[in-house]
Parts: C-alpha cells; sequence; structure tokens
C-alpha cells in the first residue's frame, strides 16, 4: 500500500519537475538566442541537463511507468498528455540547446542524459 502512494507522491513530482524544467529550457533558449556568445550558456546547459537528468529519467527509471500515461505538464499544455509526450518536449529542447553550443557541449550532453561517465563526475562534484 505505502509502495503505491510513494509511487503516486513520485508522478506527483515528476509532473512539477517537467513544468519548471520546461520553464528553464525555455529561458535559457531565449537568452542563447539572444547572446552574442552562447558559449557563456555552456555551464548553465549542461547544469540544467544534469537536473533534468535526476528530477526527471532517473525518477522515470526507477518507478518504470507507462509512458502513454497521463501527466499535467502546464508549460507544455493545458490539458494532460502522456508523458510520452512531455519527455519528448523536454529531451528534445535538451538537445536543441546543446546544438547551438560547441561540439564538446553537446556531447557532455548527450553523456549526462545517458548517464554516462560526465554524470557521475558531476554526481562526484555536486555531493562536495
Amino acid at each position: 500500500m505505502f509502495g503505491f502512494a510513494k509511487k503516486i507522491k513520485e508522478y506527483s513530482k515528476l509532473g512539477s519537475a517537467m513544468n519548471e524544467l520546461n520553464r528553464q529550457l525555455d529561458l535559457l533558449g531565449n537568452h542563447i538566442e539572444n547572446s552574442t556568445f552562447p558559449s557563456d550558456f555552456d555551464e548553465n546547459v549542461i547544469g540544467l541537463t544534469f537536473i533534468i537528468r535526476n528530477e526527471i529519467l532517473n525518477r522515470m527509471d526507477e518507478y518504470n511507468w507507462n509512458m502513454e500515461g497521463p501527466i499535467l505538464v502546464a508549460s507544455i499544455h493545458s490539458r494532460n498528455i502522456t508523458l510520452l509526450e512531455a519527455y519528448s518536449v523536454i529531451i528534445t529542447k535538451t538537445r536543441n540547446l546543446s546544438l547551438q553550443l560547441e561540439p564538446m557541449v553537446q556531447k557532455g550532453v548527450e553523456d549526462i542524459l545517458a548517464k554516462g561517465e560526465a554524470y557521475y563526475e558531476l554526481e562526484r562534484i555536486s555531493r562536495k
């Protein structure tokens, strides 16, 4: 019983995280587009990707929710969309931001999303 309640609570946290991180992606995208020096935002993109990995992808990995299930992410749509749609929007925006930056940043973003070496390096740093 408690496991089910925790899963519901975590799903609600997932929706909230997706909503806020989608807003942050939009804001960061606007800053990059309006900047003379997009590379000034390299660390921001890497940091936001790390948060996306922790708050969204790790939670999805742990709970293995139905990707066709409904979720409310108001910053994407005013009505429920599928978890797959919300996931796709956020991952696509993250990758598109990295494409506006240097190849090294693009590689770092992909590695963090895949939970590779870059992810674990940031994990070590963040625990200090």
